[in-house]
Order: structure tokens, then C-alpha cells, then sequence
């Protein structure tokens, strides 16, 4: 517990939340990766109409997200989510997004979208309340720090990803991104475990709400 204590005192917030912000925005890099390689792969795959390619690709990411939402709104109160769930969540997305560039036959690349979406949405749900649920005081200075977490890996997961693709294949590239995020979510969920484990039994705050969440606007 001395790690956590030390990290709330310099930022002012429980190491395990800080970990989901960092999570988020290794997710963000790892988002970058499939937002500059699908251009790519859908002239790859379907030179003849690259653009019905993305078409399905974002329609069916879009529906897995809108149903993500509907069906944590009908749970509401049911139950609550923390770091589990959305390190679970963060490694169904990154998984299907690999999957979706292993050449996929249209209805699975249309059923790896879309789940995708669903973990999108997810995802984004339960961490935005779990900020959302944290003290007052602590709210301004996590949702300040998400934000730059999130745009500084959104941007250098960009450039890196142009870069490598210029020498990688896009499902060597897509799947080195988002294995770096698979791989800290597991850091994290370790993390959580250990904590518990060790006498920190902290109750969470983090009942999910859909009224909390925004909707994304970078396809992640």
C-alpha cells in the first residue's frame, strides 16, 4: 500500500484510478492504430470498393457501441463495475479490433465490429463513472488528467502508426497497439488484485450510469 499512498499524495487520487486513466490512455494509442490502418486494409482487401469496406466496418462498430448503452441503461442499479469490468472491457475491444484485420469474411468482420463497438461502449460507460463517482474534490483534477491522457495517446499513437506502417503489414501494427493496451490492462487488473489481497479493502464507488458517459468520437 505504500506505492498508493505515495501516488495520492502527489496527485491527489487512489493509485487504481490513476492506473484506469493511464489504461485509457494506452486504449487511445491503441485506438489510433485501427483509425490509421483501415484505410489501409479496406484497399487491401476490397481494392474494388474500399469504401463499402470501412462502411461496414463503422456501421457495425457504431451498433455495438448504441447497444452497449442500452443494455448497461437497462442494468442500471442492478449492479456496479470497477476495474474489473473495464479491464475486461478494454481487452474484448482491442481483441476484436485485431481480429477485424485478420481478413475477416464480411459477416465476421461485420461480428468482430460490432463487438468491438459493444466493449467501445463499455468501456467508455464504466469508466466515465467511475470518475464521475469519485469525491468532489478529486472529480475536476481526474477528468483534467483523463483528457491529456487520452489526447497525448490518441496523438503519438497516430505518428507511431503512420510510421509503421510504411515497414509493418496493418495486422502487425494493429496488433502491437492494442497488445500494449491488452498487456496493461492485465498490469492493472493484477495491480487491483494485489491491493485487495493486501489489506485494501476500499469499497468502490463506481455504479454505472449512462446519463455519465460520453459518446466517442474517435472510433475506439
Amino acid at each position: 500500500m505504500g506505492s498508493e499512498m505515495w501516488l495520492r499524495g502527489r496527485v491527489g487520487v487512489p493509485a487504481v484510478v490513476l492506473g484506469m486513466v493511464l489504461l485509457r490512455g494506452m486504449d487511445a494509442l491503441a485506438s489510433s492504430s485501427h483509425n490509421v490502418a483501415l484505410p489501409v486494409a479496406a484497399h487491401a482487401t476490397a481494392p474494388d470498393e474500399p469504401a463499402l469496406f470501412m462502411t461496414r466496418f463503422w456501421v457495425a462498430w457504431a451498433v455495438g457501441t448504441f447497444a452497449a448503452h442500452f443494455v448497461l441503461k437497462r442494468r442500471k442499479g442492478e449492479g456496479s463495475w470497477g476495474e474489473r469490468a473495464f479491464v475486461l472491457g478494454t481487452c474484448a475491444m482491442s481483441l476484436s479490433f485485431i481480429a477485424a484485420f485478420t481478413g475477416l469474411p464480411a459477416p465476421l468482420l461485420v461480428l468482430a465490429a460490432g463487438a468491438a463497438g459493444f466493449a467501445d461502449g463499455w468501456t467508455e460507460i464504466v469508466y466515465t463513472s467511475r470518475l464521475q463517482a469519485a469525491p468532489e474534490q478529486q472529480r475536476s483534477r481526474l477528468f483534467g488528467l483523463s483528457a491529456t491522457a487520452e489526447t497525448t495517446g490518441f496523438a503519438v499513437g497516430t505518428v507511431a502508426a503512420a510510421a509503421a506502417l510504411e515497414a509493418l503489414p496493418t495486422l502487425a501494427v494493429v496488433s502491437v497497439f492494442h497488445g500494449l493496451a491488452v498487456a496493461g490492462a492485465v498490469v492493472l487488473l493484477l495491480f487491483a488484485a494485489r491491493r485487495r489481497t493486501g489489506g485494501g479493502t476500499t469499497r468502490e464507488p463506481s455504479a454505472v450510469d449512462s446519463s455519465h458517459s460520453s459518446q466517442p468520437v474517435d472510433g475506439r
